[in-house]
């Protein structure tokens, strides 16, 4: 799994394009606001230059990783898609029926929510057995923790593959089923 699409060009989706990048993976981000995805690389330079300390070389090799895109269809060829809307069930349940059309029956789709059912979002999807919460903590490039929100539709092979994933970008996992506030959220 080396492509990753991410949804959502917001505080989020900006933070888990750039942990993705950093990490060698094929990464095109989708906003409907282009101007916005643009932004996007260029706040990301800043703080891998400036916060990050990294070298221009090593800058430039991150950001060529990512591309830009306001075309679902662009996510045709990802292993691996990433929801970082807001936290509104009708937005992610309608982007989630749009990529069940657009990708593959072996595409895992995740989602971003912090308390949403990952169950009702997978509802509308072709194959919900690949719907799975991944949910990254503010600010995801330096908060270590990454739940995996197992629905009651989620299949094994998919939280095991998101599970390597999650070790290859340097993530600590806690794999959970769906209950709600997951885990995190719930103590807090």
């Amino acid at each position: 799994m080396n492509k990753v699409f991410i949804l959502g060009a917001g505080i989020m989706g900006t933070g888990i394009t750039q942990i993705f990048a950093q990490n060698n993976f094929e990464v095109t981000i989708f906003s409907r606001n282009i101007e916005k995805c643009s932004l996007l690389k260029e706040n990301i330079k800043k703080i891998l230059l400036e916060k990050a300390k990294k070298e221009e070389e090593e800058v430039f090799q991150i950001l060529s990783n990512i591309k830009i895109s306001s075309d679902l269809s662009d996510a045709k060829k990802s292993d691996f898609i990433i929801e970082a809307l807001p936290e509104n069930m009708e937005i992610k349940k309608e982007y989630f029926k749009k990529l069940s059309d657009v990708v593959s029956n072996t595409t895992i789709l995740a989602t971003n929510t912090s308390a949403l059912s990952i169950t009702e979002i997978s509802s509308v999807v072709k194959c919900p057995e690949n719907v799975v919460g991944v949910h990254f903590f503010n600010p995801a490039p330096i908060m270590n923790l990454v739940e995996i929100i197992k629905s009651v539709t989620t299949s094994e092979e998919t939280v095991e593959k998101i599970k390597k994933v999650s070790n290859r970008i340097n993530k600590e996992v806690i794999v959970i089923d769906e209950v709600p506030g997951f885990i995190v959220n719930r103590i807090l």
